[in-house]
């Protein structure tokens, strides 16, 4: 064998050693990232960027594209596109989503700046429905994501079409302090009230002509999410349909991208808040964030009207651990922080009770979630 070849062999060997290493990685070790032409040299094709299959993440399995482009990098990390698909690619093929996922050609395209994130739904559920516990998923998939790849958590945004412009709302009204700015296509609400995610720039697009979601359910959530402080732009296509003529026209825009790379998320420390804008139109619990964490966790849930509250944390086991709140409050949304810095990494149920001040008719709510301390 001649020396040409040896050095071959062993550059081949070397190539696949890293990209193994990679794949394989624990999900509860922590990638250290260098220089980003250094540790993803070998995750890009000499033509430009292409997709990754990560199927060992928690909530989902996904694609993900690394950029070539690193123009828009800071200090390594990158600006990244979190994209929800329509219902046609729900399932177990993550070559459905190479096909038919994100209406425009990412691969190979060398001026593509961010980090696109593209995971894919069950058939079994919706992004939005409540027959999963897609909140938690989503958490759990975003913390192996930004655990692996060099990402700004600063600069997320997330984006969808159809029934993933639904679920871009959804999880931007859930998740609200993930995202730095929401671009929903093709869209309508669920009964939600918009407000938690008034905080977060919103550019969204509708076709006048879409004959699956009409204009009015679209225009009826952004009149919505106005009315609670919301900053939106709403661009409506006059001859779009729920098709390409929508969609496609959208993601093929560069300039939505440079408005997506002007915003960056707005991180605010807070113990205890309420929001004196708006009301919750019901009495809810969101899912904490981030799950699992170590050791600090917030819980935000609303309260319709004034309400004598109780938030307690109870092991598996049903003993209380602590109560974190056992007061009047009047009506709003509220955060909380937990820290579980003191208590064994576990399952742990935290419990919302709720009695509303009204004499006449007192209503009686109580909810349970668990959350996961990791240490």
């Amino acid at each position: 064998m001649n020396l040409h070849k040896i050095k071959y062999l062993m550059l081949s060997v070397i190539l696949i050693f890293n990209s193994s290493i990679y794949c394989q990685t624990s999900l509860t070790q922590k990638i250290s990232f260098g220089s980003p032409e250094s540790n993803y040299a070998s995750l890009r094709s000499v033509n430009g960027p292409s997709y990754i299959e990560v199927t060992n993440t928690r909530g989902y399995k996904a694609l993900v594209l690394v950029p070539s482009n690193t123009t828009e990098s800071i200090n390594g990390k990158f600006p990244a596109i979190l994209f929800l698909h329509g219902i046609g690619e729900r399932g177990n093929n993550l070559n459905i989503l190479k096909q038919n996922g994100f209406p425009r050609a990412l691969e190979g395209d060398q001026q593509f700046p961010f980090i696109f994130i593209m995971p894919q739904c069950p058939s079994s559920t919706e992004w939005y429905y409540t027959n999963a516990d897609n909140i938690t998923a989503m958490q759990m998939f975003l913390d192996d994501i930004l655990s692996r790849f060099p990402i700004d958590e600063n600069r997320l945004y997330i984006t969808g079409l159809s029934m993933g412009g639904i679920g871009s709302w959804y999880f931007a009204i859930n998740m609200p302090s993930r995202f730095a700015a929401l671009v929903p296509v093709a869209f309508r609400g669920d009964g939600w009230s918009p407000e938690p995610a008034k905080e977060i720039p919103v550019w969204a697009f509708h076709g006048a002509k879409d004959g699956v979601i009409p204009i009015s359910k679209a225009q009826e959530l952004v009149d919505q999410f106005r009315a609670v402080g919301g900053s939106v732009r709403f661009d409506i296509y006059p001859n779009g349909g729920h098709d390409a003529s929508t969609w496609t026209v959208t993601y093929n825009n560069p300039d939505l991208y440079d408005w997506m790379l002007r915003k960056k998320k707005v991180v605010v420390s807070i113990q205890e808040t309420a929001s004196l804008r708006s009301t919750p139109q019901r009495f809810m619990l969101n899912q904490n964030f981030p799950n699992p964490f170590n050791p600090i966790t917030t819980i935000r849930f609303g309260l319709p009207e004034a309400s004598a509250v109780s938030l307690k944390i109870f092991d598996i086991l049903g003993r209380e651990v602590e109560t974190l709140i056992n007061k009047e409050l009047s009506a709003g949304y509220y955060d909380y922080q937990w820290n579980g810095a003191r208590q064994a990494s576990g399952i742990y149920i935290y419990q919302l009770t709720a009695t509303s001040s009204n004499g006449n008719n007192p209503q009686h709510d109580i909810q349970m979630k668990k959350l996961v301390l990791l240490k």
